[in-house]
């Protein structure tokens, strides 16, 4: 009898692959949120490919040969092209301290333009 008593007072259990609580209602809330705010600036963001110029004076110096400028292509979303300057820029110094050379890679300029639809 104090089996049936206990499962009368349990909490149905949740459907089925849905967390319930206080912590997935404020994670639920969270999300859509995040999804609102999405939607509303999904308009200001835009796809840019930054073409990165920089050179390795380090490198030159070491092969002896004259310091060249290279250019790396990063693709971003961002809202302008300003922006899409400064974030391609940090995955560049990004990608230069992963790679473990022991040279400098100095940017000396880049070039922001959007990306249209059919160039995707």
């Amino acid at each position: 009898m104090a089996d049936s008593d206990e499962r009368d007072t349990l909490p149905p259990p949740p459907p089925e692959g849905r967390p319930t609580g206080p912590l997935a209602d404020a994670h639920a809330r969270d999300a859509a949120a995040q999804r609102a705010h999405l939607h509303k600036v999904a308009d200001r963001v835009h796809r840019f490919r930054v073409a990165v110029f920089f050179e390795e004076p380090t490198y030159a110096l070491w092969r002896e040969q004259p310091v060249h400028e290279q250019r790396t292509t990063i693709t971003v979303l961002a809202a302008d092209a300003d922006d899409a300057v400064a974030l391609a820029t940090a995955r560049f110094r990004e990608d230069a301290m992963q790679s473990n050379v022991g040279w400098v890679r100095m940017i000396t300029r880049c070039e922001a333009h959007p990306v249209g639809p059919s160039e995707e």
